[in-house]
């Protein structure tokens, strides 16, 4: 990672660290590290979600299937009251035959 790239990962956990805060969120931890060279520089320790927070903001083909995924189940939503109570017995039928499945 160059330098230029760095600068932008940085600045984008700093952003995001403002959005966590607003949304009462856990921050992204951020502490010093100095290398071989006596260099300081800062480092980030992020959580799997923030990671994909991240991630998601710089590729765009692992956003379009987050955002793909996302919108599924409100696909699957029942459209008519009929549909709804088909899908409440489907599931009650598969809940119970869990409960007494005999191994």
């Amino acid at each position: 990672m160059t330098g230029k790239q760095h600068s932008h990962v940085l600045r984008d956990c700093d952003i995001l660290n403002e959005n966590y805060d607003r949304l009462g969120l856990s921050k992204i931890g951020s502490s010093l590290f100095v290398n071989e060279q006596s260099r300081e520089f800062r480092e980030m320790t992020l959580a799997k979600m923030q990671t994909m927070d991240l991630m998601t903001g710089y590729n765009i083909e692992l956003r379009i299937q987050v955002n793909r995924r996302w919108e599924e189940p409100e696909n699957q939503l029942p459209q008519t009251f009929a549909e709804a109570l088909m899908l409440a017995t489907k599931q009650a039928r598969l809940s119970t035959d869990v409960l007494y499945e005999v191994p």
